[in-house]
């Protein structure tokens, strides 16, 4: 089964690869669908408020003999979502029993999938309901429903089960940060209904415990690493640091170990190197600019335009009193230190460029 920005849902037999059956129903684009272990729901989420459910009906009896259904998926009715963002992904847990809903934003919704035998207590009970209302218009002030009528509410045959008797929202999760993905875990505490994974956009994993009303974190995982293509590596002149750049930050690593020191903003940084002393960083960026970055205070101190395109290499003199710089420009350029005091008396590297050919 395929989803796609057509807004159709469509069912393929392998053997001979043609589409037999195209389901329509949703206004937008479907972004995910998903089918529970036991193959019997199939669910589908777009940018619409509701998720739309199918009953997979794969075959059915006719007398002795088993036929194949003329149509694979059969409706059986839309979850109305409690956010109008639109959905990323949708998924069952190992054992069906659960699904989650995510959406382009911090929430992820918690839905029950109750079995046949939940799904007829559930659909009884709402018959009763319904019953025990139409039985109090008998005798309720101001009725208008003739007597037999009523009656023949009350004494009806039970209604099919409706999709609200088949799934529950359990609960919606609010995180802080919004979620990349989720996953449900394959093994789960007693007592509780679920454990579940979630990956999140400052780059860290959380993983909750779900019970039936509430949901609790149990692990948090950060994750120090680039969330875009690593452009650069550069390693300070006595291997006791490692710089990475990328298209918004520059990270400071122990090599060592492997755990990230510093985190700075930056730009689209190509290439870069420590100046001596391990003090200041330097990074040459897509734009033609080059920062220069004070590793102990973690930040930006000074931004320099350099060149008219990229500055795709910066080489460290063999003095250690500067450094050369090569652009998309056609440029090299080469630059001298000098370190002079800000306003607050704090020394730091000021570049000039001495010539450039």
């Amino acid at each position: 089964m395929s989803c796609s920005k057509d807004t159709f849902v469509k069912v393929w037999d392998l053997d001979s690869k043609y589409c037999v059956q195209t389901v329509v129903g949703h206004r937008t684009e479907i972004w995910s669908l998903d089918v529970d272990t036991s193959e019997r729901f199939i669910v589908t989420g777009s940018a619409d408020m509701e998720l739309r459910v199918y009953l997979v009906c794969q075959e059915f009896e006719i007398g002795t003999e088993k036929k194949i259904a003329s149509d694979v998926l059969k409706h059986l009715g839309d979850l109305k979502r409690q956010n109008s963002d639109r959905v990323v992904t949708v998924r069952f847990n190992g054992s069906g029993s659960l699904m989650g809903c995510q959406v382009a934003g911090k929430l992820v919704e918690i839905y029950k999938v109750r079995n046949e035998e939940e799904t007829l207590k559930q659909a009884k009970r709402r018959w009763r309901r319904k019953r025990e209302k139409a039985a109090a218009k008998i005798t309720g002030p101001g009725s208008t429903k003739l007597k037999d009528d009523i009656s023949r509410e009350i004494e009806g045959d039970i209604e099919e089960p409706a999709i609200s008797d088949r799934f529950k929202l359990l609960q919606v999760m609010r995180l802080k940060q919004k979620v990349r993905s989720f996953s449900f875990s394959h093994s789960t505490k007693k007592n509780h209904l679920a454990t579940l994974a979630l990956a999140l956009h400052n780059n860290s994993l959380e993983v909750y415990q779900l019970t039936e009303d509430t949901h609790s974190i149990v692990h948090t995982i950060d994750l120090p690493g680039h969330r875009s293509d690593v452009r650069s590596l550069t390693l300070s002149l006595d291997n006791t640091l490692l710089m990475s750049t990328s298209h918004n930050a520059v990270k400071i690593w122990n090599p060592i170990n492997g755990t990230c020191l510093r985190t700075m903003e930056a730009g689209y940084g190509l290439t870069g190197l420590f100046v001596p002393g391990n003090r200041y960083a330097i990074v040459g960026t897509k734009t033609g600019t080059i920062e220069i970055f004070d590793i102990g205070a973690s930040e930006r101190v000074k931004v320099i335009e350099a060149h008219g395109g990229a500055i795709w290499s910066i080489a460290s003199m063999p003095n250690g009193q500067g450094f050369i710089s090569g652009s998309a420009d056609h440029e090299v350029k080469f630059w001298d230190y000098e370190l002079v005091q800000d306003s607050n008396h704090v020394c730091m590297p000021y570049v000039f460029s001495l010539f450039s050919c």
